[in-house]
């Protein structure tokens, strides 16, 4: 992901989620009329004997909220949300 513009800590956030192997693409999604900016990722499934990619699954978006009200907590989000999804797929 391109993180021209984004601050220290939110650099090390998006560069430790794109670091996990789970993850394929890490992606800013602009706003719109209807939606707040977040962001979206894709995720590889691993089955335990082999690991190579089962499947990939799309998670959903994270976008700014009334609770989630900067870029930062969307990505801090997202990459919680990543570890969990690591885990539940692990062994």
């Amino acid at each position: 992901m391109d993180v021209q513009g984004m601050d220290v800590e939110m650099i090390m956030v998006v560069r430790a989620s794109e670091a996990l192997p789970i993850v394929i693409v890490f992606s800013l999604l602009a706003a719109s009329s209807t939606n707040k900016p977040g962001y979206r990722v894709g995720l590889r499934r691993f089955p335990c004997q082999e690991y190579r990619s089962c499947g990939q699954q799309q998670a959903r978006p994270v976008r700014i909220t009334n609770t989630r009200t900067t870029m930062l907590t969307c990505l801090q989000k997202f990459y919680q949300h990543i570890l969990v999804h690591r885990r539940s797929c692990s062994c």
